[in-house]
């Protein structure tokens, strides 16, 4: 599952920069899907938490960019308090 997310984060960048904003949107979101799945089925592991974090802040950039700030805010936030739990499970700062 994280390299077939990995593999739609690259193909979101590479959407991105063609300016296909909407099908960058698709492949961030079905990205967004595997890492909340991968943290359902693994549990809150540094590295699920860190994952679900990056594809947040990947949708976040995209949903600003085609001006739905609304969407683009609520991604930055659950994707802030995901580094803060990740700061609190791993003591890092």
């Amino acid at each position: 599952m994280r390299d077939l997310s990995v593999s739609l984060h690259r193909l979101g960048a590479v959407r991105r920069e063609s300016g296909e904003i909407a099908a960058a949107t698709a492949e961030f979101e079905e990205s967004l899907a595997l890492a909340r799945r991968r943290l359902e089925a693994f549990g809150e592991t540094p590295q699920a938490l860190r994952d679900l974090s990056v594809s947040l802040n990947k949708l976040e950039d995209v949903r600003r960019e085609s001006g739905d700030l609304t969407a683009a805010t609520a991604a930055f936030e659950e994707s802030t308090a995901l580094k803060r739990r990740l700061r609190n499970a791993t003591g890092e700062a």
